[in-house]
Protein backbone atom coordinates (compact mmCIF):
# COMPACT_ATOMS: atom_id res chain seq x y z
CA UNK A 1 0.00 0.00 0.00
CA UNK A 2 1.22 3.28 -1.16
CA UNK A 3 2.16 6.05 1.32
CA UNK A 4 -1.15 8.11 -0.05
CA UNK A 5 -3.26 4.70 -0.01
CA UNK A 6 -2.26 4.75 3.96
CA UNK A 7 -3.63 8.07 4.64
CA UNK A 8 -6.67 7.83 2.58
CA UNK A 9 -7.79 4.09 4.62
CA UNK A 10 -7.25 6.36 7.77
CA UNK A 11 -9.57 8.41 7.49
CA UNK A 12 -11.93 6.25 5.89
CA UNK A 13 -11.87 6.83 2.42
CA UNK A 14 -11.94 3.02 1.49
CA UNK A 15 -15.18 1.22 1.91
CA UNK A 16 -16.33 -1.97 1.34
CA UNK A 17 -17.91 -2.48 -2.42
CA UNK A 18 -20.86 -4.71 -0.53
CA UNK A 19 -21.34 -2.08 2.08
CA UNK A 20 -24.27 -0.34 0.20
CA UNK A 21 -25.33 -3.24 -1.28
CA UNK A 22 -27.97 -5.65 -1.45
CA UNK A 23 -30.00 -8.54 -2.65
CA UNK A 24 -33.18 -10.07 -2.73
CA UNK A 25 -34.96 -13.25 -4.04
CA UNK A 26 -35.97 -13.09 -7.67
CA UNK A 27 -38.98 -13.41 -8.29
CA UNK A 28 -40.23 -15.23 -11.82
CA UNK A 29 -43.98 -14.60 -12.94
CA UNK A 30 -43.23 -17.20 -15.89
CA UNK A 31 -42.44 -20.61 -14.81
CA UNK A 32 -42.29 -22.35 -11.41
CA UNK A 33 -43.98 -19.76 -10.11
CA UNK A 34 -44.94 -21.83 -7.33
CA UNK A 35 -41.71 -22.48 -6.25
CA UNK A 36 -39.88 -18.88 -6.38
CA UNK A 37 -42.60 -17.39 -4.85
CA UNK A 38 -43.00 -19.37 -1.67
CA UNK A 39 -39.10 -19.79 -1.52
CA UNK A 40 -39.07 -15.84 -1.26
CA UNK A 41 -42.37 -15.66 1.29
CA UNK A 42 -39.99 -18.12 3.48
CA UNK A 43 -36.71 -16.25 3.65
CA UNK A 44 -36.51 -13.98 6.32
CA UNK A 45 -34.41 -11.30 4.55
CA UNK A 46 -38.09 -10.40 3.11
CA UNK A 47 -40.86 -11.11 5.74
CA UNK A 48 -38.38 -9.77 8.33
CA UNK A 49 -36.03 -6.44 6.78
CA UNK A 50 -38.17 -4.16 8.17
CA UNK A 51 -39.34 -5.21 11.15
CA UNK A 52 -38.13 -4.13 14.65
CA UNK A 53 -39.36 -7.52 16.43
CA UNK A 54 -38.84 -5.72 19.75
CA UNK A 55 -41.39 -3.01 18.91
CA UNK A 56 -44.49 -4.41 20.28
CA UNK A 57 -46.80 -2.96 17.82
CA UNK A 58 -44.27 -3.85 14.96
CA UNK A 59 -44.06 -7.23 16.14
CA UNK A 60 -48.76 -7.57 16.61
CA UNK A 61 -49.24 -6.38 13.31
CA UNK A 62 -46.46 -8.25 11.63
CA UNK A 63 -47.74 -11.58 13.53
CA UNK A 64 -51.13 -10.38 12.97
CA UNK A 65 -50.29 -10.18 9.15
CA UNK A 66 -48.75 -13.51 8.91
CA UNK A 67 -51.74 -15.26 10.77
CA UNK A 68 -54.04 -13.39 8.17
CA UNK A 69 -51.88 -14.43 5.45
CA UNK A 70 -52.65 -18.40 6.79
CA UNK A 71 -56.08 -17.90 7.10
CA UNK A 72 -56.36 -16.99 3.25
CA UNK A 73 -54.43 -20.05 2.24
CA UNK A 74 -55.83 -22.37 4.14
CA UNK A 75 -59.75 -20.93 3.25
CA UNK A 76 -58.41 -21.55 -0.72
CA UNK A 77 -56.99 -24.91 0.24
CA UNK A 78 -60.36 -26.11 1.58
CA UNK A 79 -62.39 -24.32 -1.55
CA UNK A 80 -60.30 -26.08 -3.82
CA UNK A 81 -60.72 -29.37 -2.19
CA UNK A 82 -64.32 -29.18 -2.57
CA UNK A 83 -63.94 -28.64 -6.53
CA UNK A 84 -61.11 -30.96 -6.69
CA UNK A 85 -63.32 -34.14 -5.00
CA UNK A 86 -65.87 -32.85 -7.34
CA UNK A 87 -63.77 -32.93 -10.10
CA UNK A 88 -62.12 -36.67 -9.43
CA UNK A 89 -66.02 -37.37 -8.43
CA UNK A 90 -66.77 -36.99 -12.82
CA UNK A 91 -64.05 -38.99 -13.72
CA UNK A 92 -64.64 -41.84 -11.68
CA UNK A 93 -68.58 -41.38 -12.71
CA UNK A 94 -67.01 -41.79 -16.11
CA UNK A 95 -64.86 -44.75 -15.21
CA UNK A 96 -67.88 -45.81 -13.51
CA UNK A 97 -69.94 -46.09 -16.88
CA UNK A 98 -67.18 -47.07 -19.23
CA UNK A 99 -67.23 -50.28 -16.95
CA UNK A 100 -71.15 -50.95 -17.08
CA UNK A 101 -72.17 -54.05 -18.99
CA UNK A 102 -73.15 -53.75 -22.30
CA UNK A 103 -76.97 -54.07 -21.92
CA UNK A 104 -77.18 -50.98 -19.42
CA UNK A 105 -74.84 -48.76 -21.14
CA UNK A 106 -77.20 -49.19 -23.64
CA UNK A 107 -79.83 -48.31 -22.10
CA UNK A 108 -78.50 -45.45 -21.03
CA UNK A 109 -77.68 -44.41 -23.94
CA UNK A 110 -81.06 -45.00 -25.56
CA UNK A 111 -82.45 -43.02 -22.87
CA UNK A 112 -79.83 -40.02 -23.29
CA UNK A 113 -80.19 -40.51 -27.42
CA UNK A 114 -84.23 -39.65 -26.56
CA UNK A 115 -83.08 -36.16 -24.53
CA UNK A 116 -80.83 -35.50 -27.96
CA UNK A 117 -83.62 -35.78 -30.11
CA UNK A 118 -85.91 -34.00 -28.13
CA UNK A 119 -83.64 -31.21 -28.27
CA UNK A 120 -82.86 -31.93 -31.78
CA UNK A 121 -86.16 -31.51 -32.97
CA UNK A 122 -86.79 -28.41 -30.20
CA UNK A 123 -83.90 -26.59 -32.02
CA UNK A 124 -86.31 -26.50 -35.32
CA UNK A 125 -88.80 -24.29 -33.93
CA UNK A 126 -88.45 -21.25 -35.43
CA UNK A 127 -87.07 -18.64 -32.67
CA UNK A 128 -84.62 -15.90 -32.50
CA UNK A 129 -81.04 -17.11 -33.75
CA UNK A 130 -79.24 -18.55 -30.39
CA UNK A 131 -75.34 -16.88 -30.35
CA UNK A 132 -74.54 -20.16 -27.37
CA UNK A 133 -73.76 -23.53 -28.83
CA UNK A 134 -75.81 -26.47 -27.37
CA UNK A 135 -72.74 -27.69 -24.59
CA UNK A 136 -71.99 -23.71 -23.76
CA UNK A 137 -76.04 -23.78 -22.51
CA UNK A 138 -75.92 -27.00 -20.52
CA UNK A 139 -72.73 -25.49 -19.08
CA UNK A 140 -73.97 -22.66 -17.51
CA UNK A 141 -77.41 -24.49 -17.16
CA UNK A 142 -75.87 -25.74 -14.43
CA UNK A 143 -74.58 -22.87 -12.80
CA UNK A 144 -77.21 -20.60 -13.45
CA UNK A 145 -78.12 -19.71 -9.84
CA UNK A 146 -74.41 -19.14 -8.70
CA UNK A 147 -73.06 -17.80 -12.16
CA UNK A 148 -74.58 -13.63 -11.09
CA UNK A 149 -71.86 -13.67 -8.09
CA UNK A 150 -69.40 -15.61 -10.01
CA UNK A 151 -69.36 -13.12 -12.23
CA UNK A 152 -69.29 -10.27 -9.94
CA UNK A 153 -66.37 -12.17 -7.73
CA UNK A 154 -64.62 -12.50 -11.36
CA UNK A 155 -64.48 -8.96 -12.50
CA UNK A 156 -63.54 -7.84 -9.16
CA UNK A 157 -60.54 -10.34 -9.33
CA UNK A 158 -59.44 -8.70 -12.52
CA UNK A 159 -59.93 -5.65 -11.21
CA UNK A 160 -58.07 -5.97 -8.27
CA UNK A 161 -55.23 -8.04 -10.89
CA UNK A 162 -54.96 -4.55 -12.81
CA UNK A 163 -54.49 -2.56 -9.22
CA UNK A 164 -51.74 -4.62 -8.29
CA UNK A 165 -50.20 -4.58 -11.83
CA UNK A 166 -50.30 -0.89 -11.89
CA UNK A 167 -49.00 -0.96 -8.37
CA UNK A 168 -45.78 -3.04 -9.62
CA UNK A 169 -45.31 -1.14 -12.44
CA UNK A 170 -45.33 2.31 -9.41
CA UNK A 171 -42.63 0.71 -7.90
CA UNK A 172 -40.44 -0.50 -10.49
CA UNK A 173 -40.63 3.31 -11.38
CA UNK A 174 -39.49 4.23 -8.29
CA UNK A 175 -36.94 1.73 -7.73
CA UNK A 176 -35.17 2.78 -11.02
CA UNK A 177 -35.55 6.67 -10.20
CA UNK A 178 -33.78 5.87 -6.81
CA UNK A 179 -31.24 3.76 -8.19
CA UNK A 180 -30.49 6.27 -10.75
CA UNK A 181 -30.17 8.99 -7.44
CA UNK A 182 -27.56 6.10 -5.81
CA UNK A 183 -25.04 6.22 -8.50
CA UNK A 184 -25.17 9.55 -8.98
CA UNK A 185 -24.48 9.83 -5.01
CA UNK A 186 -21.66 6.96 -5.52
CA UNK A 187 -19.87 8.76 -8.44
CA UNK A 188 -19.61 12.31 -6.41
CA UNK A 189 -18.14 10.01 -3.66
CA UNK A 190 -15.71 8.56 -5.76
CA UNK A 191 -14.68 12.10 -7.26
CA UNK A 192 -14.71 13.41 -3.69
CA UNK A 193 -11.91 10.56 -3.16
CA UNK A 194 -10.05 12.11 -6.33
CA UNK A 195 -10.48 15.67 -5.36
CA UNK A 196 -8.93 14.65 -2.39
CA UNK A 197 -5.92 13.13 -3.62
CA UNK A 198 -5.56 15.95 -6.22
CA UNK A 199 -5.59 18.72 -3.43
CA UNK A 200 -3.04 16.36 -1.00
CA UNK A 201 -1.00 16.22 -3.99
CA UNK A 202 -1.21 19.94 -4.62
CA UNK A 203 -0.48 21.28 -1.14
CA UNK A 204 2.32 18.99 -0.55
CA UNK A 205 4.07 20.45 -3.97
CA UNK A 206 2.99 23.78 -2.86
CA UNK A 207 4.68 23.69 0.35
CA UNK A 208 7.91 21.72 -0.97
CA UNK A 209 8.20 25.01 -3.78
CA UNK A 210 7.35 27.61 -0.63
CA UNK A 211 10.37 25.49 0.99
CA UNK A 212 12.88 25.74 -2.06
CA UNK A 213 12.52 29.06 -2.31
CA UNK A 214 13.28 30.13 0.92
CA UNK A 215 16.01 27.92 0.76
CA UNK A 216 17.46 29.46 -2.44
CA UNK A 217 16.30 33.47 -2.21
CA UNK A 218 15.60 33.70 1.84
CA UNK A 219 12.19 34.81 1.09
CA UNK A 220 9.41 35.18 4.19
CA UNK A 221 7.00 32.17 4.13
CA UNK A 222 4.48 33.21 6.45
CA UNK A 223 1.91 34.75 3.78
CA UNK A 224 2.23 31.99 1.77
CA UNK A 225 1.98 29.57 3.95
CA UNK A 226 -0.67 30.98 5.61
CA UNK A 227 -2.39 31.30 1.55
CA UNK A 228 -2.04 27.92 1.05
CA UNK A 229 -2.86 26.55 4.35
CA UNK A 230 -6.05 28.08 4.26
CA UNK A 231 -6.99 27.27 0.53
CA UNK A 232 -5.91 23.68 1.50
CA UNK A 233 -8.41 23.91 4.49
CA UNK A 234 -11.34 25.33 2.43
CA UNK A 235 -10.79 22.82 0.13
CA UNK A 236 -10.51 19.49 2.54
CA UNK A 237 -13.59 21.32 4.10
CA UNK A 238 -15.93 21.32 1.31
CA UNK A 239 -14.19 17.48 -0.09
CA UNK A 240 -14.88 16.21 3.69
CA UNK A 241 -18.57 17.85 3.26
CA UNK A 242 -19.65 16.51 0.07
CA UNK A 243 -18.40 13.49 0.66
CA UNK A 244 -19.86 12.78 3.80
CA UNK A 245 -23.33 14.22 2.35
CA UNK A 246 -22.87 11.65 -0.59
CA UNK A 247 -22.25 8.75 1.69
CA UNK A 248 -25.14 9.24 4.03
CA UNK A 249 -27.75 10.03 0.68
CA UNK A 250 -26.37 6.63 -0.66
CA UNK A 251 -27.58 4.97 2.87
CA UNK A 252 -30.09 6.20 2.43
CA UNK A 253 -30.99 5.21 -0.88
CA UNK A 254 -29.99 2.03 -0.24
CA UNK A 255 -33.01 1.98 2.85
CA UNK A 256 -35.76 3.27 0.44
CA UNK A 257 -34.53 1.07 -2.63
CA UNK A 258 -34.48 -1.89 0.02
CA UNK A 259 -38.25 -0.82 0.75
CA UNK A 260 -39.74 -0.22 -2.93
CA UNK A 261 -38.26 -3.84 -3.42
CA UNK A 262 -39.84 -5.72 -0.58
CA UNK A 263 -42.94 -3.94 -1.15
CA UNK A 264 -42.98 -4.81 -5.07
CA UNK A 265 -41.86 -8.54 -4.28
CA UNK A 266 -44.71 -8.74 -2.06
CA UNK A 267 -46.72 -7.24 -4.92
CA UNK A 268 -45.61 -10.00 -7.18
CA UNK A 269 -46.92 -12.40 -4.40
CA UNK A 270 -50.06 -10.84 -4.76
CA UNK A 271 -50.16 -10.46 -8.46
CA UNK A 272 -49.48 -14.46 -9.03
CA UNK A 273 -52.01 -15.53 -6.42
CA UNK A 274 -55.13 -13.58 -8.13
CA UNK A 275 -53.67 -14.64 -11.78
CA UNK A 276 -53.90 -18.29 -10.36
CA UNK A 277 -57.15 -18.03 -9.28
CA UNK A 278 -58.45 -15.93 -12.40
CA UNK A 279 -56.72 -18.45 -14.64
CA UNK A 280 -58.67 -20.99 -13.42
CA UNK A 281 -61.65 -19.94 -13.68
CA UNK A 282 -60.80 -18.98 -17.08
CA UNK A 283 -60.27 -22.78 -17.53
CA UNK A 284 -63.17 -23.77 -15.91
CA UNK A 285 -65.26 -21.88 -17.68
CA UNK A 286 -63.58 -21.98 -20.90
CA UNK A 287 -63.48 -17.72 -21.33
CA UNK A 288 -60.78 -15.13 -21.91
CA UNK A 289 -62.49 -12.96 -19.75
CA UNK A 290 -65.20 -11.82 -17.02
CA UNK A 291 -67.05 -9.70 -20.00
CA UNK A 292 -66.99 -13.06 -21.79
CA UNK A 293 -68.97 -14.43 -18.97
CA UNK A 294 -71.35 -12.35 -18.89
CA UNK A 295 -72.19 -12.15 -22.51
CA UNK A 296 -72.05 -15.80 -22.38
CA UNK A 297 -74.70 -15.74 -19.17
CA UNK A 298 -77.17 -13.15 -21.20
CA UNK A 299 -77.48 -15.24 -24.20
CA UNK A 300 -78.18 -17.93 -22.33
CA UNK A 301 -80.67 -15.85 -20.54
CA UNK A 302 -82.14 -15.23 -23.81
CA UNK A 303 -81.97 -18.71 -25.58
CA UNK A 304 -83.64 -19.98 -21.93
CA UNK A 305 -86.49 -17.23 -22.68
CA UNK A 306 -86.83 -18.95 -26.61
CA UNK A 307 -86.49 -22.26 -25.30
CA UNK A 308 -89.67 -21.83 -23.04
CA UNK A 309 -91.72 -21.05 -25.67
CA UNK A 310 -94.23 -23.96 -24.59
CA UNK A 311 -95.75 -25.20 -21.33
CA UNK A 312 -94.97 -28.64 -22.90
CA UNK A 313 -91.56 -28.67 -24.52
CA UNK A 314 -90.27 -27.73 -21.29
CA UNK A 315 -92.24 -30.58 -19.03
CA UNK A 316 -91.18 -33.00 -21.72
CA UNK A 317 -87.50 -32.26 -21.73
CA UNK A 318 -87.54 -32.60 -17.83
CA UNK A 319 -89.77 -35.88 -17.64
CA UNK A 320 -86.43 -37.28 -19.88
CA UNK A 321 -84.26 -35.99 -17.84
CA UNK A 322 -85.80 -37.41 -15.01
CA UNK A 323 -86.29 -41.01 -16.68
CA UNK A 324 -82.10 -40.66 -17.47
CA UNK A 325 -81.69 -39.84 -13.90
CA UNK A 326 -83.40 -42.37 -12.52
CA UNK A 327 -81.83 -44.73 -14.44
CA UNK A 328 -77.96 -43.76 -13.85
CA UNK A 329 -78.62 -43.71 -9.85
CA UNK A 330 -79.36 -47.13 -9.96
CA UNK A 331 -75.07 -47.09 -10.42
CA UNK A 332 -72.42 -45.96 -8.45
CA UNK A 333 -72.38 -42.01 -9.71
CA UNK A 334 -71.79 -39.59 -7.67
CA UNK A 335 -72.43 -36.19 -9.99
CA UNK A 336 -75.08 -37.66 -12.13
CA UNK A 337 -76.38 -34.49 -13.54
CA UNK A 338 -72.98 -33.83 -15.85
CA UNK A 339 -74.72 -36.87 -17.93
CA UNK A 340 -78.45 -35.49 -17.37
CA UNK A 341 -77.48 -32.44 -18.67
CA UNK A 342 -74.77 -33.27 -21.24
CA UNK A 343 -76.23 -36.34 -22.63
CA UNK A 344 -73.70 -36.37 -25.53
CA UNK A 345 -71.31 -37.92 -23.33
CA UNK A 346 -73.10 -40.81 -22.88
CA UNK A 347 -74.22 -41.35 -26.65
CA UNK A 348 -70.78 -40.38 -28.46
CA UNK A 349 -67.59 -41.78 -27.40
CA UNK A 350 -65.40 -39.13 -28.23
CA UNK A 351 -67.85 -36.47 -26.37
CA UNK A 352 -66.81 -38.62 -23.35
CA UNK A 353 -63.10 -38.48 -24.12
CA UNK A 354 -63.09 -34.75 -24.90
CA UNK A 355 -64.91 -34.17 -20.93
CA UNK A 356 -62.49 -36.44 -19.49
CA UNK A 357 -59.44 -34.72 -21.20
CA UNK A 358 -61.29 -31.36 -19.93
CA UNK A 359 -62.08 -32.68 -16.59
CA UNK A 360 -58.29 -33.56 -16.05
CA UNK A 361 -56.87 -30.72 -16.76
CA UNK A 362 -59.28 -29.16 -14.51
CA UNK A 363 -57.89 -30.99 -11.97
CA UNK A 364 -54.46 -30.47 -13.11
CA UNK A 365 -55.03 -26.84 -12.25
CA UNK A 366 -56.47 -27.14 -8.85
CA UNK A 367 -53.56 -29.43 -7.76
CA UNK A 368 -50.99 -26.74 -9.05
CA UNK A 369 -53.09 -24.21 -6.80
CA UNK A 370 -53.76 -26.79 -3.47
CA UNK A 371 -49.71 -27.06 -3.78
CA UNK A 372 -49.05 -23.70 -4.14
CA UNK A 373 -51.25 -22.58 -1.23
CA UNK A 374 -50.30 -25.55 1.20
CA UNK A 375 -46.18 -24.92 0.15
CA UNK A 376 -47.15 -21.17 1.62
CA UNK A 377 -48.91 -22.25 4.26
CA UNK A 378 -45.62 -24.06 5.56
CA UNK A 379 -43.50 -21.33 4.75
CA UNK A 380 -45.90 -19.10 6.91
CA UNK A 381 -46.39 -21.42 9.57
CA UNK A 382 -42.32 -21.87 10.09
CA UNK A 383 -42.13 -18.20 10.11
CA UNK A 384 -44.11 -18.03 13.37
CA UNK A 385 -42.58 -21.13 14.71
CA UNK A 386 -39.11 -19.96 13.75
CA UNK A 387 -40.14 -16.29 15.52
CA UNK A 388 -41.13 -17.90 18.67
CA UNK A 389 -37.57 -19.76 18.86
CA UNK A 390 -35.50 -16.67 17.73
CA UNK A 391 -37.19 -14.62 20.48
CA UNK A 392 -38.70 -16.82 23.25
CA UNK A 393 -39.33 -13.66 25.75
CA UNK A 394 -42.13 -12.87 23.08
CA UNK A 395 -43.38 -16.37 22.66
CA UNK A 396 -46.34 -15.84 24.78
CA UNK A 397 -47.58 -12.61 22.98
CA UNK A 398 -46.94 -14.45 19.68
CA UNK A 399 -48.93 -17.71 20.48
CA UNK A 400 -51.87 -15.41 22.07
CA UNK A 401 -52.23 -13.56 18.60
CA UNK A 402 -51.88 -16.63 16.73
CA UNK A 403 -54.97 -18.43 18.85
CA UNK A 404 -57.29 -15.26 18.14
CA UNK A 405 -57.17 -16.70 14.39
CA UNK A 406 -57.69 -20.65 15.43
Amino acid sequence: MSFFDWILDKLGFFEDDDEYGFELPNFTLEGDDAKSISDAVSGESLLRRDLNVHNEVEREQYVRHICELMSGASSDVDYKKTDYQKVTDKLQDMEEIDALPKADRQELREKAKKILDFEAQEAKYKRPVSKISESKYHEVEQIEKELPEIIRNLKENEDYQTKVRRDMNLLEGEKAGLAYDRKENKKRITSSKSSFVICLVASFLAYMVIAALRSMFYFDIKMPVTCVTGIVAICFTAIFVTYRDSVASVNKLSKQINRAITLQNTAKIKYVNITNAIDYRYSKYGINSSHELEYLYEKYLEEKEARHHTENAVLQLEILREELNVAIKRYRIKEPAQFVYQPALLVYDEEMAARRHELVIERQRLRKGMDFEVYNLDAYKNEIENLVKQYPQYSKDILRIVDEYE
